[in-house]
């Protein structure tokens, strides 16, 4: 089955993949699920602190009707791709926030929660002084794609401006 594509830098969806979803837990009242998220990178790593702090307060909010919870980070620091992984093959993590893709979703479910509003969709271009006035001359895709654009290599906008034919430079 064909999806429509959904340009996932208007709005932010994100994998909060539970190895069961708390619907349909069945652990009884008593005995708390316990939920592990992937550790920061670094001490100094807070990007993910929102959405742990709001996953708790879901939870915290839940609680009466499905019972008692544990939410702890791993062990061991992860970054976002190691975190995935784990995920997959059911090892240390039972959850994750992450952009989604229709590759992605072939392998976790989605669950569609727009944390951000948006506002991850949006997008600040860097560049360098000897090219910002070659840059402002820009008035079609077609002169843009006389230059580069630099991305992270799983970045999901990596895959959005190679389809509109620009050059991407992964590092």
């Amino acid at each position: 089955m064909h999806r429509p594509f959904i340009d996932p830098t208007r709005r932010l969806s994100v994998l909060w993949a539970f190895a069961a979803c708390m619907a349909l837990t069945t652990a009884s009242a008593k005995e708390p699920m316990h939920y592990v998220y992937p550790q920061a990178e670094s001490d100094a790593d807070q990007r993910m602190n929102y959405y742990w702090e709001l996953l708790e307060a879901v939870l915290d909010e839940t609680t009466p009707r499905w019972g008692p919870y544990t939410l702890s980070p791993t062990a061991k620091p992860m970054n976002s791709a190691r975190s995935q992984v784990q995920l997959m093959a059911s090892k240390e993590v039972q959850v994750i926030v992450r952009t989604t893709s229709e590759e992605r979703e072939t392998q976790m479910r989605a669950i569609r929660l727009p944390l951000d509003k948006g506002l991850t969709g949006y997008r600040l271009f860097l560049t360098r002084k000897a090219v910002e006035r070659d840059l402002k001359a820009v008035k079609t895709l077609s002169d843009l794609r006389a230059f580069s654009v630099g991305q992270g290599v799983n970045w999901i906008d990596a895959s959005i401006l190679r389809a509109a034919g620009l050059r991407v430079v992964t590092a």
